[in-house]
């Protein structure tokens, strides 16, 4: 027996066992491909898509509507919606979420450009990786002045809040901590 048709025989064989499955197919690509189907639909119960999603950030409606408390996390919309916020609540969220916006825009633009750097070395056949940790911190310095005052502005709109209305986000993180230390508890027994 030739060497690819040994190795195709125990991809197949070692595929079988991971999916539980026997595999009929005799070429290693649909083993393989059988193989990541079987593992995607187990971590998602059955759905198709992209593994892990489910565990990031998965929603960008729901951090765009949200607002971003720093040390606390984002306040997401349906909380935001019961404390009622007055027009001048209001507008520290429109600001301090514009102001995020803008950020992040402007570092991903910049990302961009250093992926063009990154594009540069290559293409002349010299990497230099001192240029490139260079070049990512003078990224983090160029933008931790406007990282400041954006997180001065989401502070803003937690001042501005009445103590009925920071209760109630004091209630909503204190569930949300709760439920994190339930699915970190497993893990940290053993």
């Amino acid at each position: 027996m030739n060497r690819s048709a040994t190795l195709a025989g125990l991809t197949l064989a070692v595929a079988a066992a991971f999916s539980g499955s026997a595999l009929a197919a005799t070429d290693a690509a649909p083993a393989t491909q059988t193989k990541a189907t079987s593992a995607e639909a187990s971590r998602h119960d059955g759905k198709a898509g992209k593994p892990g999603k489910e565990g990031r950030h998965h929603a960008g409606k729901q951090h765009r509507d949200a607002a971003w408390i720093p040390g606390l996390g984002p306040v997401p919309k349906p909380v935001l919606d019961g404390l009622a916020l007055n027009d001048a609540q209001q507008k520290h969220l429109t600001e301090a979420r514009d102001a995020q916006r803008t950020l992040h825009q402007a570092m991903r633009e910049d990302r961009q450009a250093g992926r063009a750097t990154l594009d540069a070395q290559l293409q002349a056949g010299k990497l230099d990786p001192r240029a490139l940790v260079q070049a990512r911190e003078s990224q983090r310095d160029k933008f931790r002045a406007q990282a400041e005052g954006v997180q001065k502005q989401w502070l803003a709109l937690w001042d501005s809040l009445d103590a009925t209305q920071q209760g109630k986000v004091t209630e909503f993180v204190k569930q949300r901590h709760a439920e994190h230390g339930k699915r970190r508890a497993p893990a940290n027994q053993g």
